[in-house]
């Protein structure tokens, strides 16, 4: 009988005798080439990819109510389970946790992968290629179930009477209730053919190895590797991957170890993805704007009705995006539309600055403190709302259509109804907040955590550069934009009807009592319409209206509490300029002096000055849902410090209309009636040139508008001749 330590022996021997011989080649019979395997075609079992698009919570149940069980820091790959209503299933594989995201979230990979199923959320035309512009005459309604091959930018492919088809991605949900695996070429009888080495005559024999042979595939293996997806413009704005403005774009790394690291105040999410526009802006690569924002023309924009259906389809923030940057490229007949289009998305849903619920639940235009962004609609902030009216109105006046008048009408009514809306909401809502703070109780552990709270921190941390701009305007809604556009309007009707001049000059007293920077230049135009238009036919009305720069846009900082240990870190949002050194324009004709622009609007004060207005009640909102969430983890004093600041983590909303100017400039003045061309002049703040460029006005002697939009880099310029 062996004992155990020889029967171990024995055993090890008898395996290394094994390992060893399968190490030896054998020669085939039919080939006298080493053993090849037998292929044959088999499903590979696989799982479902996907990436988070942005930082985003983890929830135990789908819904915005649904307990939060972890943040998904964006680029954090996950492993997708399933679907239920709009949220997907997850798997976080950092912490192994399970549970629901909302699906814009979460971008399904389908690497590894020959098809997933799915349905249509949104009604939505099918396209004959991956972009908005080949629109084909069928139609999906919600409901309608679809089988998924691959992702092409912002469109999944699908199969329609046997041709490559495309569907828009925001208009579907993959349920991944069937998920087809693809065919690959694998082995399945032998080992891939090992390597013959000779043998030496001398010394102890070579092993020969076995070196592994790479998996091939089929030609019907359509899981290609391909890169990571991210959150790109074309998930933003909705549409194709674009090639050509890759140059604008700035990769980033992300380190998810970063998630709880005091870090300087950073662009995040939507003001993050808009920065590559705003690099194609300001090289005035009107192609690239196009590409980066999704915006052709097309179907989308052969009427208005046509663009009411597209603006309900992308939402309101991303319609006068694209109508600012056709706008400002030109296209004034699609920015007409577009504008036309938001306002009747805001005039169906009736968002305006008095929705004080809105305002307190912290989802709302004050700041979102759950990292709810791209989740609910866009809150139309007031003075957006009006800006967007001042524009539609110009966008009229370039494109020769006759509906500015009441346009401009409108804007200036809802300016006044939205400050006096605005200015008691605000009120109202600073009484509100310091009474439930003094309601807090001696024994309440509210107390407690207010007393460990240094409200300092939450304190815009560029107080010089913000203190500057606020001095500009006292009022965010304190903007002659609008007069001026209706004193532009009437001035130039009445050369067609010369009654309205006295409507016309009402106008521009009103623009230049809002406006002390272009007081003299407005009270002028006063003047002047106490005389007639013919007193004025041996010369030609010029309008010039210039904008310049870009809006401010949120930051997100970081804020650490001291209320536990380790701080609990919030993230919240941080209103910034955006750099623009370009200065004054001016405007010169031949055989007349050169002449300056004056201010007529500074978006970017009116930005600062409603954030300003906002902020004591949207922070101490904040503050109060901190506290009650830290009474509540108080409660269970196993829950760490950590994984309560982890909770606060997510992305705040820091969405705005970005494509707005800084500033626009203006100035009227008359020419001779031969006069053929105009040039505008940027300087810098010392007066020194900056950029030059010249357009050329239409003929006739009917008055002109010229528009302009001036960055760093140069200034495009347009003109229309405002005929009866």
């Amino acid at each position: 009988m062996l004992s155990g330590k020889m029967r171990n022996l024995l055993f090890v021997g008898v395996l290394i005798l094994f390992v060893v011989g399968g190490c030896i080649p054998h020669k085939s019979k039919d080939s006298g080439a080493y053993g090849s395997a037998k292929k044959v075609e088999k499903k590979v079992s696989t799982q479902v990819a996907g990436i988070a698009v942005s930082d985003v919570n983890m929830r135990q149940n789908p819904g915005k109510s649904g307990k939060k069980l972890a943040a998904l820091r964006k680029g954090e790959k996950v492993v997708v389970l399933g679907r239920k209503g709009n949220w997907y299933k997850v798997n976080q594989q950092s912490s192994g946790k399970i549970g629901y995201v909302y699906y814009p979230y979460i971008d399904v990979q389908f690497s590894g992968v020959d098809s997933i199923t799915g349905q249509i959320i949104k009604s939505t035309k099918v396209y004959a290629q991956p972009n908005l512009k080949n629109a084909t005459k069928v139609s999906f309604r919600p409901g309608k179930k679809i089988t998924a091959l691959a992702k092409q930018g912002a469109f999944y492919t699908i199969k329609l009477d046997g041709k490559n088809s495309f569907v828009p991605v925001k208009s579907s949900i993959l349920d991944l209730e069937k998920v087809t695996p693809p065919f690959h070429v694998v082995y399945v009888d032998a080992p891939a053919a090992p390597v013959a080495v000779k043998s030496k005559p001398k010394g102890k024999p070579k092993k020969t190895v076995a070196k592994k042979k790479e998996t091939k595939k089929s030609v019907v293996d359509s899981s290609e590797e391909s890169k990571e997806s991210s959150f790109s413009l074309s998930s933003l704005w909705g549409d194709d991957e674009p090639r050509y403005s890759d140059k604008y774009r700035e990769e980033k790394e992300v380190d998810p170890e970063e998630m709880l690291d005091i870090v300087r105040p950073s662009l995040t999410g939507y003001a993050d993805e808009f920065a590559p526009v705003r690099r194609a802006c300001m090289a005035k690569d009107y192609r690239a704007i196009c590409e980066l924002s999704n915006d052709y023309d097309g179907e989308s924009y052969k009427d208005y009705k046509k663009a009411i259906d597209f603006a309900h389809e992308i939402g309101w923030l991303r319609t006068v995006e694209r109508a600012t940057l056709a706008l400002d490229n030109g296209d004034f007949d699609k920015a007409s539309k577009l504008f036309g289009a938001s306002e009747k998305l805001a005039d169906e849903r009736d968002v305006r600055t008095g929705d004080a619920d809105a305002l307190q639940t912290g989802l709302s235009f004050l700041g979102t403190v759950s990292g709810q962004e791209g989740i609910g609609e866009y809150e139309i902030l007031g003075y957006e709302r009006v800006l967007s009216l001042n524009y539609k109105a110009l966008a009229e006046i370039l494109s020769g259509k006759k509906g500015a008048y009441n346009i401009a009408k409108r804007s200036i009514a809802l300016q006044n109804r939205e400050r006096d809306e605005f200015e008691s909401m605000i009120r109202d809502l600073e009484i509100k907040e310091r009474e439930k703070k003094n309601k807090i109780g001696a024994n309440d552990p509210l107390k407690e955590f207010y007393s460990k709270v240094d409200m300092t921190l939450f304190e815009p941390k560029n107080k010089k550069e913000r203190s500057a701009v606020l001095r500009q305007t006292s009022n965010a809604f304190i903007n002659p934009f609008g007069d001026y556009l209706h004193g532009l309007i009437l001035e130039c009707e009445s050369y067609y009807k010369p009654s309205l001049r006295s409507n016309a000059a009402i106008a521009y007293r009103k623009a230049a009592k809002l406006q002390p920077k272009a007081k003299k230049m407005l009270l002028q135009a006063k003047s002047d319409m106490g005389k007639p238009a013919k007193a004025y036919s041996n010369k030609r009305l010029v309008h010039v209206i210039v904008s310049e720069g870009f809006a401010p846009q949120k930051w997100t900082k970081n804020i650490m509490l001291p209320v536990t240990i380790p701080p609990m870190q919030v993230k919240t949002t941080e209103l910034r300029t955006v750099s623009c050194v370009a200065g004054t324009p001016k405007v010169s004709f031949k055989g007349s002096p050169t002449r300056s622009l004056s201010e007529i609007s500074n978006i970017e004060a009116i930005s600062f000055r409603y954030d300003e207005d906002c902020s004591f009640v949207r922070t101490s909102n904040l503050v109060w849902k901190i506290g009650q969430s830290y009474v509540e983890k108080q409660m269970n004093i196993l829950v760490s410090g950590l994984s309560f600041a982890k909770e606060l983590l997510a992305e705040p909303d820091s969405r705005a209309w970005l494509s707005l100017p800084k500033k626009v400039y203006a100035t009227r003045i008359f020419v001779k009636n031969d006069t053929s061309s105009a040039t505008i002049t940027i300087t810098k703040p010392n007066g020194k040139i900056l950029t030059r460029s010249s357009v050329k006005l239409p003929k006739g002697n009917a008055p002109v508008i010229i528009y302009g939009r001036a960055n760093d880099d140069g200034v495009q310029l347009y003109a229309s001749a405002f005929n009866k």
